[in-house]
This record gives C-alpha cells, structure tokens and sequence, in this order.
C-alpha cells in the first residue's frame, strides 16, 4: 500500500496561523479543564480532605456523562451550521441555532431534575460509600447547576468559531475553562462557606 503525500509548498505556510487559531479555543478549554481540576481538588482536599477529592471526582465523573450529550449535539450542529453559513442561508442557520439551543436547554434541564430529584441515581452508579452519601448528595446538587449554563457556553464556543469570531471563542473557553469557574469557587468556599 502506497501513501502519497502532497509537497507542501512555502506559500501555503501562511495558512498555518489560521489554522492553528481555528483550534486554540477548544485546546484553551482543555488546558482550562486541567486548571480546573487541579485547584479544585486542591481546595477539595483542604477543606474535606480525602472525602472532598472523592466527592469532587464523582461530580467530574458525572461532567463526563453529561458532556457526551452536549458534545453529540454540537458535534452534529458543527456541519451543518458551517454548510448553511458558507453558503450563506442565515435563515436556515438561525433555525438550527434555535433547535440546538432548545434541545440542549431541555436535555440539561432534564438531567438536572433528575439530578436534583434522584442524586442517588449517581451514587449507586459509582457504588460511593455510605459515609459520603451526605455530602456526595449536596456536592452533585450544586454542581449540577452548572449543566444548563455549560451547554449554552459550549455551543457558543463551537458557533464563533464557525461564524469566524475566534476571540469570542477564546474567551468563553478561558471563562469555562478556568476564569470563570475559579472565582466562583473562591466565593462560594470563602465567603459563603459551601
């Protein structure tokens, strides 16, 4: 089997920034992510020591679960979105914007429900332990909040940078990422005591 590679030709290096530009708010996101984590489990385990990390790695596991959803709509909106604007039915894509931003809003908003309504659901998927069901419970209530917010970040993120807005997209990946999330950890912890 022969792979042939195209030679790249110097003039077609000016399109690398562009390229690499069209990435950096989901890569920003990433690295945010594992900001996130870090001081996360740095002030779990300050404040409730091995049972908050515990806790805290539950509550991430249950990010993973939801992400996939909100991943599967954006993954399906991506195309379509970029077909309708490059052939510039802004009408059409409009109507797909509504449709993803309903169908999201409603499947967070039934997780949260049920979240709120069932956290026990999570517990017994993880099989936590009897010890932490007190505090498992109000940690996935709260951060189940956070889903609907997410998923409208998320879409956005993916949206600008179809629309060519690429810093509108870097900054919501910074926000979700890190610089939004850490500031309110540090009030809800220190001036709230949560």
């Amino acid at each position: 089997v022969k792979l042939p590679f195209a030679k790249i030709v110097v003039r077609e290096l000016v399109n690398i920034p562009d390229m690499l530009s069209r990435g950096a708010a989901p890569a920003l996101n990433q690295f945010g992510y594992c900001i996130k984590i870090y001081f996360c489990n740095t002030i779990a385990g300050k404040y409730a020591g091995i049972d908050g990390i515990s806790v805290f790695a539950l509550c991430m596991q249950l990010v993973s679960i939801v992400s996939v959803m909100i991943c599967g709509i954006v993954a399906a909106m991506t195309p379509i979105a970029a077909a309708l604007r490059g052939g510039r039915d802004f009408k059409g894509l409009r109507r797909l914007m509504k449709t993803v931003f309903r169908t999201q809003f409603v499947a967070n908003l039934v997780i949260v429900i049920i979240l709120e309504a069932f956290p026990q659901l999570i517990l017994a998927l993880y099989d936590v332990d009897k010890s932490l069901t007190v505090m498992a419970i109000t940690g996935l209530r709260i951060f189940s909040i956070m889903f609907i917010f997410r998923g409208f970040v998320f879409v956005f993120i993916y949206y600008f940078q179809i629309i060519s807005r690429k810093v509108y997209a870097i900054l919501l990946s910074a926000i979700d990422g890190f610089a939004g999330l850490i500031p309110l950890i540090l009030i809800f912890t220190f001036f709230m005591g949560i």
